[in-house]
């Protein structure tokens, strides 16, 4: 499934979320305009927005249309998504917060301002985030890799103890704390975190210019 939710003049929030056996993809869009000069005139530009969905032969896409000037009207657009749990998710979004969850298949997030919860995902998953936090759960299948980024924001980062990975965080302001976890080989400074999870046979790369990283792991 691939997605692009902006630009910047748009704000609003997306939750997508997994269906086990589901066959099918359904997307609600709830949009709302704003404006200080009349109600015809929020109205004329509820008008101009719409949503884009396309079925390619592999992927669903989804996109916000908007017109190229706002006229100082505010913008929101909503999402709420569901999709066969075991189907890839490639999502853009500029302002806005997002919400994944139940998804077992590969993950790609990427946010300009806004934060990314992430709940029971069983995959691989790469999160890029300019402003806001990563709050997430996820199990990481053999050889796989989780990639998480923020520019200003913290790092909360769930994980079964049964995880096998090389794991390395880094700071540029900020702490690095893990719990509950069995890290061999730890290499702890101020600024970073390396060590070996298990037989280390994937991959955990966490990485924050401004904020905390907090890896916590869970029996499961």
């Amino acid at each position: 499934m691939g997605g692009e939710f902006g630009p910047a003049c748009v704000i609003g929030e997306i939750a997508i979320t997994g269906q086990p056996g589901a066959t099918s993809v359904t997307v609600t869009a709830e949009m709302q305009v704003g404006s200080n000069v009349s109600q015809l005139d929020a109205e004329t530009g509820l008008n101009q927005l719409g949503v884009l969905v396309a079925d390619g032969s592999d992927e669903i896409f989804v996109q916000t249309l908007q017109p190229k000037n706002m006229d100082g009207r505010k913008y929101v657009v909503n999402y709420t998504i569901n999709v066969p749990s075991d189907l890839a998710v490639d999502l853009t979004q500029v302002n806005g917060h997002v919400t994944v969850l139940d998804i077992e298949s590969s993950l790609f997030v990427e946010v300009a301002n806004g934060n990314v919860y992430l709940s029971d995902i069983f995959g691989v998953a790469t999160v890029s985030v300019d402003n806001g936090k990563v709050d997430g759960t996820v199990t990481l299948p053999p050889g796989g890799e989780i990639m998480i980024s923020t520019g200003i924001g913290d790092i909360d980062l769930r994980i079964p103890t049964s995880t096998s990975a090389d794991l390395s965080a880094l700071v540029g302001f900020g702490a690095i704390t893990w719990d509950n976890l069995d890290l061999l080989n730890a290499v702890h400074t101020n600024e970073s975190l390396t060590g070996t999870l298990g037989d280390g046979t994937g991959l955990i790369d966490l990485d924050t210019r401004n904020g905390n990283i907090d890896v916590t792991g869970f029996d499961g």
